[in-house]
């Protein structure tokens, strides 16, 4: 049987290796608990690394012929690269609120032995930020600013924006640019192509104003997931040492 995952910093960055020691020596979580926390880490780490993957796996797919039908490998990674970045969000959501749970005497987060399909990255951040008691933390400070639809990074919102619309509206390809030297290739890459997603897939026609270029767009999200998460566990290490700076 496949062991469960242990509990270690499986990016390697200052501030997850922090984060991670200090869960693993924090009290207040038994065996049971410590297990949880191991298993919500790793999930976090495993949806970034697979939409690291799917990205690279989507620059050498065909770029579909006009007119060649209606399915498209192509558009398949697109909408899984997005899902899957939206999935580390929730996945890195999950870890605030086990942390939350055990800090909160009250009990007022997502008991995260429970059914953790309902603890999202929106839910956490809005129960974190309705609470009198953890208003003033660092972290709860972070989510506003950076991920509230007033102050939101723009990199987020574009990942937010898309993600949801493409759960109904799958079709992603809008524009296609090709070099003059690739457009009699008989099999052009993604790589070398500029493939432009419409503004909103679920609104007709298609614009284009937002400028959502794939090479661009989703290299940018990888490395906001990157840097946002170790500011995250940055500010759930200083909580875990009683500080909320």
């Amino acid at each position: 049987m496949r062991p469960l995952p242990e509990l270690k910093a499986w990016r390697g960055t200052r501030a997850e290796r922090a984060f991670v020691e200090r869960v693993r020596t924090w009290s207040v979580l038994d065996p049971e608990a410590q297990q949880g926390a191991a298993v919500a880490h790793w999930s976090t780490c495993w949806f970034q690394r697979a939409a690291l993957d799917v990205y690279l796996e989507l620059l050498d797919t065909e770029v579909p012929a006009p007119g060649g039908g209606t399915f498209s490998a192509l558009e398949q990674k697109m909408w899984s690269f997005l899902q899957l970045a939206k999935a580390a969000l929730d996945a890195l959501a999950r870890e605030i609120n086990l942390v939350y749970w055990h800090l909160d005497p009250r009990r007022r987060f997502f008991d995260p032995t429970g059914r953790t399909r309902w603890v999202t990255f929106y839910t956490v951040r809005e129960r974190l930020l309705s609470l009198e008691d953890f208003r003033d933390d660092s972290l709860a400070r972070l989510l506003q600013a950076r991920t509230r639809a007033e102050t939101a990074d723009p990199i987020y919102r574009d990942l937010s924006h898309l993600a949801t619309a493409s759960l109904t509206a799958p079709q992603l390809i809008g524009h296609l640019e090709l070099p003059e030297s690739k457009r009699s290739a008989s099999a052009p890459r993604a790589r070398e192509a500029r493939i432009f997603i419409p503004d909103d897939p679920r609104h007709w026609p298609f614009t284009y104003e937002r400028g959502f270029e794939v090479g661009s767009l989703f290299p940018a999200i990888l490395r906001w997931l990157e840097l946002f998460a170790d500011e995250v566990y940055d500010k759930l290490d200083l909580r875990l040492r009683g500080e909320t700076r």
